[in-house]
């Protein structure tokens, strides 16, 4: 955060990639904070729950927020990829029993915990996940939708359709994962695809 004044008087955010992009650019001599300053600044309450300041984030396009105490004072800051990763991780205790994080279901589809890793999965199903502000597979999904997903609620990419079977209001825990079935054009032999087209 940058301060004017005093310590919660936040009027904007240093992010580091900001700051060595314009140093690369630009002399050291040259350099003032307010060059390199994002504006505005988004606040949030202490007491807000996470997934409605995960929505508000989103709909203000902002990476980062100041969070607030009651009095006004800055308590802190949160992250999309904290909010993400908070909302979706999931919380085991001692009596719960250990389960494979991908089980193969059979027929081309698979049951996936949705804090597997979003690498693991990657080099899993052999994909190429884009970078984004999530690193579990629940965050991907919660990021393809903008918000927090119900039961039953899919995304389809890659040839793939990523369907939550277990979620609550705040956490994604389960995701099924089924390979789409090809097209029957996709199957229909190129010789005959031709002789229809010269048809």
């Amino acid at each position: 955060p940058v301060v004017r004044d005093r310590v919660d008087n936040v009027v904007g955010l240093l992010h580091v990639k900001d700051l060595i992009r314009f140093l690369s650019d630009n002399s050291s001599e040259d350099f003032r904070v307010e060059h390199v300053t994002r504006k505005p600044v988004a606040f949030v309450p202490e007491g807000q729950a996470c997934s409605s300041v995960l929505t508000d984030m989103r709909a203000g396009r902002h990476h980062m927020a100041v969070v607030i105490d009651e009095f006004g004072g800055m308590s802190g800051i949160v992250t999309l990829e904290d909010l993400i990763e908070e909302i979706v991780g999931d919380i085991r205790d001692e009596h719960d029993q250990e389960e494979a994080p991908i089980v193969d279901l059979g027929d081309g589809r698979l049951m996936v915990n949705a804090s597997v890793p979003i690498g693991d999965l990657s080099r899993y199903l052999g994909v190429e996940f884009e970078d984004g502000d999530y690193h579990s597979l629940g965050g991907f999904i919660i990021d393809r939708l903008g918000r927090v997903p119900g039961e039953g609620s899919m995304v389809s990419e890659f040839g793939l359709d990523f369907i939550v079977r277990e979620a609550d209001e705040r956490h994604v825990m389960k995701v099924e994962i089924i390979r789409e079935a090809p097209s029957p054009d996709s199957l229909m032999p190129r010789s005959s695809s031709r002789s229809q087209s010269a048809a």
